[in-house]
């Protein structure tokens, strides 16, 4: 219990000290479900925007066990906006008579990047608990993701 408080405590101030994003104002709208292009264009640049900090951060190399949390925390929230994005690519698909054709694939390419993202939180987390053998494998599908999202990122306005 102990070490896990002060695992946690660690974290906390890692991520205050390398700026572990938190929900702004200015990024509070993009943190919803939403079938507006402009909406979904926003959320995609912001989770690349995420995902190539957490990535900056991995080219280091210098990562800890210590301050694996604070970049999972950077790569999930770049995740949680793919999500919202998603979302409201599902939803433009599931409103409109004539939708855009190109919704289906950035839909299937943002499912994509998601499996991409899952797979690097899995590898950070076993990097957590002392697996550092992991590395490659989490910078790997950290990459994936963020050339996928840059295609999605073409696609859209």
């Amino acid at each position: 219990m102990t070490r896990y408080v002060v695992r946690t405590m660690c974290a906390l101030f890692i991520s205050g000290f390398i700026g572990v994003p938190t929900a702004s104002a200015q990024d509070s709208a993009l943190r919803t479900y939403n079938a507006n292009p402009l909406i979904i264009s926003g959320q995609i640049r912001l989770a690349l925007q995420r995902e190539q900090q957490a990535q900056a951060i991995l080219a280091t190399g210098s990562l800890t066990t210590e301050s694996v949390p604070s970049v999972r925390a950077i790569v999930h929230d770049g995740y949680a906006m793919v999500r919202f994005a998603v979302g409201g690519v599902r939803t433009a698909l599931g409103k409109s008579r004539f939708p855009d054709p190109t919704l289906q694939i950035q839909n299937d390419l943002m499912e994509r990047a998601r499996a991409d993202l899952r797979r690097c939180m899995t590898e950070l987390d076993r990097m957590a608990v002392g697996q550092a053998n992991r590395f490659d494998a989490a910078n790997e599908s950290l990459r994936s993701a963020i050339e996928t999202l840059l295609t999605v990122q073409a696609l859209l306005p």
